[in-house]
């Protein structure tokens, strides 16, 4: 699995992962220490249900945008993503009508990349306020 062998690949996700894991289990705590007796009470039971079925499916949304986004940084980074995502979109602005026309576009992790792009592009990259 790609997820365990290269975790530095998907850090964004992982740190979403960790993040909800440890919400999850404070809130466990706290209903192990009974301080959420009062939301399980019948006169609120339905409301409360409802709000947590709206929260899961907003989690559920979010990590699946996560995850999405992880893999496009991912595509981004190795320079060969998916024809139509975002990432894709994103390369062909940034190197123009060489990434069309076929040309292997050096990496963003590559040490000529900033070199490698147009000028107009030069000033839209992240790595141009470090060069």
């Amino acid at each position: 699995m790609e997820l365990i062998s290269k975790p530095h690949r998907y850090l964004l996700f992982l740190r979403f992962l960790l993040v909800n894991l440890v919400a999850m289990a404070l809130l466990v705590a706290a209903y192990l220490q009974g301080w959420m007796d009062g939301i399980f009470v019948p006169i609120t039971m339905e409301l409360s249900l409802s709000i947590f079925a709206v929260f899961l499916f907003g989690l559920f949304t979010c990590g699946a945008r996560v995850w999405r986004t992880s893999v496009e940084l991912n595509d981004i980074r190795t320079g060969a993503p998916r024809d139509g995502t975002r990432a894709a979109k994103y390369l062909a602005t940034v190197y123009g009508a060489g990434r069309k026309a076929g040309h292997s576009a050096p990496a963003p992790c590559d040490s000529n990349y900033r070199m490698a792009l147009p000028s107009s592009a030069r000033s839209r990259t992240a790595l141009s306020f470090w060069a």
